[in-house]
């Protein structure tokens, strides 16, 4: 057993959002977007104090991962499913747990 990674995140996504009645998968919709507005862009316009932000943000997590004992099984702790977003204009930190239950 495996956990699921984003490739299997997108093919769930993709079986999910197939519609009978539309025909429509989840490449046409993305195809639908970008053929309504050109300009859509998928890149994020980031300051340096943004870069340092979501820098540290991440070097906290690899810290925390890489610190574990060596015992630990990392496909059995929840250390590794924790997710973390960050508001980009205040920068408070929210913390969950990714849980595949929906992916089954």
């Amino acid at each position: 057993m495996k956990l699921p990674d984003h490739f299997d995140h997108i093919k769930y996504i993709q079986t999910k959002i197939y519609s009978d009645q539309t025909s429509y998968t989840y490449q046409d919709l993305i195809d639908i977007i970008f053929e309504k507005d050109p300009n859509f862009g998928l890149i994020y316009p980031i300051s340096w104090e943004d870069l340092i932000m979501v820098s540290s943000l991440v070097m906290r997590r690899v810290l925390t991962v890489f610190d574990l004992d060596k015992d630990v099984n990392l496909y059995m702790t929840k250390e590794i499913l924790k997710m973390e977003e960050m508001n980009m204009k205040t920068y408070k930190r929210m913390e969950d747990f990714a849980e595949f239950w929906e992916m089954g």
